[in-house]
């Protein structure tokens, strides 16, 4: 499947690489390569992705917040 990304969410996501990388270039790649993962599931695999606004799909997954995750204890 080709990965087409509209052009408001890639705008997002530069903003929070940016974001992410000025706390820190670890936490920067981490966010990166979690995007990568989820963008290739999504085009492995389209139909485990509800269509919201076709042909967008949506990943609806819980993901951690805590401080832990920005490094903090």
């Amino acid at each position: 499947m080709k990965r087409l990304i509209h052009e408001e969410a890639n705008r997002e996501f530069r903003e929070a690489l940016e974001y992410y990388l000025a706390i820190s270039p670890e936490l920067g790649a981490r966010f990166y390569r979690e995007m990568e993962r989820l963008l290739t599931e999504v085009c492995e695999r389209p139909l485990l992705f509800r269509q919201f606004d076709p042909p967008a799909r949506r990943h609806y997954r819980q993901v951690s917040l805590r401080g832990d995750l920005l490094g903090s204890a």
